[in-house]
């Protein structure tokens, strides 16, 4: 997917690079600071955080992020392993809190590791199902004959 430069304004385009870069880097910065940033560069002038103004501002910035995520070829389709832990859970008939403490491993798992993005998300909600299961004790697969 190609896209023209003179479709857009280019310097809303750059503060949206800027934004896409600094999720890339360590030093992360939020949205607010870096449409105040991109506000400063181009001498607009402060917007108030509240107003119509500075709304449309952040909805262009994210709507420009999306556009130029998928002119470079970036999937921005997420499949979490959430609907197939629920499946697992409900299939081997676990208790409502085994439940939640597999969605809570699974959480911690995405946020402080690599693993959801290097696996399927199958192979992620498998992974934390087996992994509580066998953290509580719990007798896998003998009432399922696995």
């Amino acid at each position: 997917m190609r896209q023209s430069f003179k479709q857009y304004d280019k310097y809303e385009i750059s503060v949206a690079c800027i934004f896409i870069a600094s999720k890339a880097e360590e030093t992360k910065r939020n949205l607010d600071h870096v449409l105040k940033i991109g506000d400063e560069c181009m001498k607009c002038g402060e917007v108030d955080p509240k107003s119509d103004e500075y709304q449309r501002k952040l909805n262009r910035l994210i709507d420009h992020e999306l556009i130029i995520l998928q002119t470079v070829g970036f999937d921005v389709r997420i499949e979490h392993p959430f609907e197939h832990i629920e499946r697992a859970v409900q299939f081997m008939q676990l208790s409502t809190e085994i439940g939640h403490t597999i969605e809570l491993f699974c959480t911690n798992s995405i946020f402080l590791t690599t693993f959801c993005v290097e696996m399927m998300p199958e192979i992620v909600a498998a992974t934390c199902v087996y992994l509580v299961l066998h953290w509580s004790g719990s007798e896998m697969g003998s009432e399922l004959n696995i």
